[in-house]
């Protein structure tokens, strides 16, 4: 028989976890709605907010929408995964990667975006989206950007609760002190070497740099972004071989770091080599970092599995 006492007793904890997975699940997808409807709009053939129509109406160009209309797509089944049970019956492997991936995608325009929004406002400089040869309307710009922006910090913090209920372990642990293993040095080495140059980019340095002649504002902005993404990264791991840490601190800027210089490297050689638009030391650097990015994140892979493993393996 329910008592008076079972009514008013507080939720569980683990409830108040789950409802807020379930919240902030469905806030990720709710922020995949403008991007979609503008993609499908354009693949049906409606023009809206497009300038230039031969920009959509090619073979790449079709090609493009729809590969980035799925990749959306993919942004939904993963926050469900987040949100439900079922998720969680899912092989590790098969969340983690792309997740991975996802996060450090996204997380890269949510700072980007709004700091360059904020320079531009403090800036003399015309914005680049007033530039009258732009193949979409300004507030195009604006409605994707901002539902990236909305979507990397929902799905972040879902899979960060999804994490915290799966793997609970990462998240009590502390560092142990054991060294960095062969597979992070070498990538937090090329993740930093990468990390300055892109720095360097910022800063007006044009070697290597061969796809763009004129750095605006925004561009100089995110070669910021990519190059705290890649310190973070390397801070992350190297701290994660001090002891006596907690575990998910570290842990946190690396996992972003890392996914971050893979997934946009990866996006990059896909884009250079469909529009043979880099040559090969731009080439070079991409994969460079793309490799970086790996070593890093199965690095980082296998020090959460032997904390996990602690108190059971990580699946």
């Amino acid at each position: 028989m329910t008592t008076t006492a079972d009514i008013t007793a507080p939720p569980e904890p683990r409830d108040r976890l789950r409802t807020a997975r379930i919240l902030v699940g469905y806030a990720a997808i709710l922020g995949t709605l403008p991007y979609l409807t503008l993609k499908f709009s354009w693949l049906l053939g409606n023009g809206i907010g497009v300038v230039d129509a031969g920009f959509m109406n090619t073979p790449a160009g079709y090609a493009l929408n729809a590969l980035t209309a799925g990749l959306d797509l993919l942004v939904i089944v993963l926050a469900l995964a987040l949100t439900h049970r079922w998720g969680r019956r899912i092989p590790a492997w098969l969340m983690l990667f792309p997740i991975w991936v996802g996060t450090g995608l996204l997380s890269t325009i949510a700072l980007a975006f709004p700091a360059s929004s904020l320079v531009e406002l403090f800036s003399a400089a015309p914005s680049p989206l007033d530039a009258p040869d732009l193949p979409m309307e300004p507030w195009v710009w604006v409605v994707v950007y901002l539902g990236f922006t909305w979507q990397g910090v929902t799905l972040l913090t879902a899979f960060a609760l999804y994490a915290r209920d799966r793997w609970a372990a990462v998240f009590t642990a502390r560092t142990d002190g054991a060294p960095i293993d062969a597979a992070g040095r070498v990538g937090a080495a090329l993740v930093a070497a990468v990390g300055a140059l892109h720095l360097a980019w910022a800063c007006g340095l044009d070697w290597g740099n061969t796809s763009v002649t004129d750095m605006t504002t925004p561009m100089r902005v995110l070669e910021v972004v990519y190059a705290v993404l890649a310190f973070a990264a390397v801070g992350g791991t190297a701290l994660l071989a001090r002891p006596g840490r907690r575990f998910w601190v570290p842990m946190v800027p690396a996992w972003i770091g890392a996914g971050a210089m893979f997934g946009w490297a990866g996006w990059g050689l896909l884009v250079s080599v469909a529009n043979a638009v880099d040559g090969p030391v731009g080439l070079l650097i991409l994969a460079a970092q793309l490799l970086g990015g790996v070593l890093v994140g199965l690095s980082l892979l296998r020090r959460a599995a032997v904390v996990q493993g602690n108190r059971g393996a990580v699946r």
